[in-house]
């Protein structure tokens, strides 16, 4: 099996076993996640992958109902409070680009599109930081604030038929789990898993809103496992894997081929970066590099992550250091112990990244 090849199927099974993490995090004390039935609290292992966390159909249906955020206590957030909620983003989304508003055709129905999806996509995004009843009531909340009762309606409804189906991908994953080895299961599984997930689609989406969400996603997977197969063929020789890997690309649309390129263009800045720092390259020479390769405004962009990354690093560290002091203070209680990384989590982070670094800290 080529290197190259194990890249690309490496690169499926990410995707696949990492598309539907919504309902694993459903950890919060007093939220109704609890109330679901779960594989057990430490997500269960078998001699490959690890198996997905879901939830129930029901709980889903329970947890798109709820009208109105809660506090930690399970009481209801008073208007004040509320208010106050929707205007203040987890840490995770406060830079984030906000998606595109959402759209209703000539008759004010909801047109359901990737902008509905991103808008979802947007808010799950803060997975780890806040429980799904918080993110849903966000969704519901942008939703309503676009859109008249009927358009409304018919937004809640898709956010639970999506959720749904996010959901029910882990149970279809979990089915191919003991197949899936961590040395590269063999492309004819991915495809089974794929087409399985394509086929329960129809359960929760109609054809038109399938096209619509799911068209450019299935092209592309399509696109890379035949690239896989064409690389891992023995039987062809390098001229024959080069002239099918050229057919393959006529026969896929430009916009996707572009795309591939610009993604591959990205990762191999990526990882000459990567060099170019181990050889010592100082930061006005990394970016003068992606200058070269990707353009001002990118390098620009890259430049200023790695900042905002580095300055979080610093600050994990040192909290860090602090941490490991206090867990090795034996003279204190782990109830006294508790309150002091509190306050430590208080000292060296604000509200919304002590959240961040609670998840941070039980993935340890």
């Amino acid at each position: 099996m080529t290197r190259f090849y194990q890249y690309l199927i490496s690169g499926l099974i990410l995707f696949l076993f990492t598309l539907t993490g919504v309902f694993v995090l459903l950890e919060k004390e007093g939220s109704l996640a609890n109330q679901a039935t779960t594989l057990s609290d430490t997500e269960l292992k078998t001699d490959h992958l690890k198996l997905e966390k879901t939830v129930s159909p029901e709980l889903i249906s329970q947890l798109v109902a709820q009208n109105r955020v809660n506090e930690a206590s399970g009481t209801e957030l008073n208007d004040e409070a509320a208010e106050a909620f929707y205007s203040n983003l987890p840490g995770s989304l406060s830079d984030a680009p906000k998606p595109a508003a959402l759209a209703v055709d000539p008759e004010g129905n909801l047109i359901l599109d990737k902008r509905v999806q991103r808008v979802i996509e947007f808010y799950l995004m803060a997975m780890g930081e806040e429980p799904i009843e918080s993110i849903i009531a966000r969704i519901k909340h942008d939703m309503n604030s676009q859109l008249d009762s009927m358009a409304y309606g018919q937004g809640v409804s898709f956010l639970e038929n999506y959720l749904q189906y996010r959901n029910n991908i882990g149970d279809i994953k979990n089915q191919f789990a003991d197949r899936v080895s961590e040395g590269g299961p063999d492309i004819s599984v991915i495809r089974e898993i794929k087409q399985a997930i394509r086929d329960s689609r129809s359960e929760f989406f109609s054809g038109d809103v399938i096209e619509s969400l799911y068209s450019g996603e299935d092209e592309y997977d399509d696109y890379m496992m035949s690239k896989a197969e064409i690389l891992n063929d023995r039987s062809l020789s390098l001229e024959e894997k080069n002239a099918e890997l050229a057919l393959l690309n006529q026969n896929t649309s430009d916009e996707l081929i572009q795309s591939q390129n610009q993604a591959n263009q990205l990762s191999q800045v990526r990882h000459s970066v990567n060099d170019l720092r181990e050889q010592g390259a100082s930061d006005d020479e990394i970016n003068l590099y992606r200058e070269q390769q990707l353009g001002s405004d990118v390098a620009e962009r890259l430049r200023a992550l790695d900042e905002k990354r580095n300055a979080w690093k610093t600050r994990v560290d040192d909290y860090r250091l602090a941490l490991a002091d206090i867990e090795s203070m034996d003279s204190y209680s782990s109830e006294q112990k508790m309150h002091m990384v509190e306050a430590l989590r208080s000292e060296h982070f604000d509200e919304r990244e002590v959240l961040r670094i609670r998840v941070l800290d039980r993935m340890k």
